[in-house]
């Protein structure tokens, strides 16, 4: 008999042991304290996790991080990251994923979480209504594009330091990340934790000792940066490549992002758009009308009325006027409905606007979403 629940105090050990056998197994040794420390360098998460038991072992889990996500100054969602999902190699097959992943999703929508997203197989995550959405812009920077269009750059004042309380730069950090728009809100030391994710670090920049920004660094991939200056980007990269001897570097940065986007392509070898995870809606109305908002601070929305009617959520009347967005749940109309996912395609996805001719929500979508990469779990 297998016995589904929310994991129990107590059960750290277990789960610890249990996630690191699983993904060791599957892909390289893990240690999960070490490699998310924000959830499992904690005395207590156990609650975070909801598992299948046989025999009173653990079997089977899933994990959710909730977190406060700022959509932009006035507006935040609350945010459930879904991760360490593992089943024991010797029980696949067995369907435990379909009792857990509806049970997280329930608990969350229980919780108040509004949204929830994840990383994985788009296939094997559609199945419990997560799609792909969301639009990011990844970047490869070589040692040669800087060589040639950053060979007036002057990098001998940048240098590079890990973020500290001691030298004030840590604060500083956390007073550029407060100016960002869709992240996680990361208050006390959680801002400092959530750079040690998959075994990063958070570098201060500085030039000629005054502090400029900071970058999250995972091998050579930059997950997170923040200048005081996004000119600065092509000398502060030139100057990381020389001090450590990397030939080149790879960028992330979210499509709402434009200056930072435009800073980079100006230099880069290449670009590619890709998909910013996969995504759950649990509140439409709060998901709707906050990055409706913030896209309408961006760039600005048509005004007019549509409805969006999705399968076992019920229909959405969604107004854009010259009072803001307004969301409204409304008794279904003739309109036709779509699926969960089919609404999150049509809602985040760029790929989707590209195939209509002609649009009914007044070209209001994709709307912009992104999880930084110090936020996953």
């Amino acid at each position: 008999m297998t016995l589904y629940e929310v994991a129990r105090p107590g059960d750290e050990e277990e789960i610890l042991d249990f996630a690191n056998l699983v993904f060791s197994q599957a892909h390289r040794p893990h240690d999960f304290r070490v490699l998310l420390p924000k959830m499992y360098a904690r005395r207590e998460f156990a609650d975070y996790h909801v598992v299948a038991r046989q025999n009173g072992r653990i079997c089977a889990l899933v994990g959710v991080w909730p977190m406060p996500f700022r959509v932009m100054e006035g507006l935040t969602l609350q945010l459930g990251y879904v991760g360490t999902v593992s089943v024991h190699p010797y029980h696949r097959g067995e369907g435990h994923m379909q009792k857990l992943m509806p049970m997280a999703v329930e608990r969350s929508r229980e919780a108040g979480i509004d949204l929830m997203s994840l990383g994985g197989q788009r296939q094997r995550y559609r199945y419990f209504g997560f799609e792909q959405g969301g639009l990011k812009v990844d970047f490869a920077v070589t040692a040669a594009n800087l060589r040639h269009d950053m060979a007036k750059a002057d990098t001998a004042g940048i240098a590079f330091s890990p973020l500290s309380d001691k030298d004030g730069t840590l604060e500083q950090a956390r007073a550029l990340h407060a100016r960002e728009c869709l992240t996680g809100v990361r208050p006390g030391t959680m801002f400092e934790e959530a750079f040690t994710s998959w075994e990063g670090k958070a570098l201060a920049v500085s030039r000629d000792g005054t502090f400029v920004g900071y970058l999250y660094m995972v091998g050579t991939s930059i997950g997170e940066w923040s200048l005081t200056d996004n000119a600065l980007v092509g000398t502060v990269l030139k100057a990381y490549m020389q001090q450590h001897g990397v030939d080149g570097l790879r960028i992330s940065v979210p499509a709402h992002s434009a200056d930072r986007i435009r800073a980079l392509d100006a230099f880069a070898e290449d670009s590619s758009l890709n998909d910013a995870g996969m995504h759950r809606v649990l509140n439409w109305p709060n998901v709707i009308s906050q990055l409706m908002t913030f896209k309408k601070e961006l760039v600005g929305l048509k005004e007019g009325t549509a409805d969006l009617v999705i399968e076992d959520e019920g229909a959405f009347r969604i107004t854009v006027d010259g009072d803001g967005v307004q969301v409204h749940k409304v008794e279904p109309a003739r309109t036709p409905s779509i699926t969960r996912t089919q609404a999150v395609g049509l809602l985040f996805s760029l790929t989707s606007r590209l195939g209509r001719r002609e649009d009914a929500w007044h070209d209001w979508f994709p709307l912009p979403l992104s999880v930084p990469l110090a936020d996953c779990f």
